[in-house]
C-alpha cells in the first residue's frame, strides 16, 4: 500500500490523503452501449402547450 501524505496548515493539520481503499473501476469503453440506446426521431421537438399545466399563463 501507499504512504499517508497529512498537509498542514499554520502547524495545524487539515487534510491527509490516503490510498484508496477499493479498486480502481475497469476502463469504460465508447461503444458499450452501441445499438442498444435508442432515441425517437422528435426527442428535441418543442414540447405541446398543454403540458405545461399552466405555468405560463398570464
Amino acid at each position: 500500500m501507499g504512504e499517508e501524505i497529512v498537509i498542514v496548515r499554520d502547524k495545524t493539520p487539515f487534510a491527509k490523503l490516503v490510498a484508496p481503499t477499493q479498486p480502481i473501476a475497469k476502463k469504460r469503453t465508447i461503444d458499450k452501449y452501441k445499438g442498444k440506446i435508442k432515441m425517437s426521431d422528435d426527442f428535441d421537438a418543442p414540447l405541446p402547450d398543454n403540458i405545461w399545466g399552466g405555468l405560463f399563463d398570464k
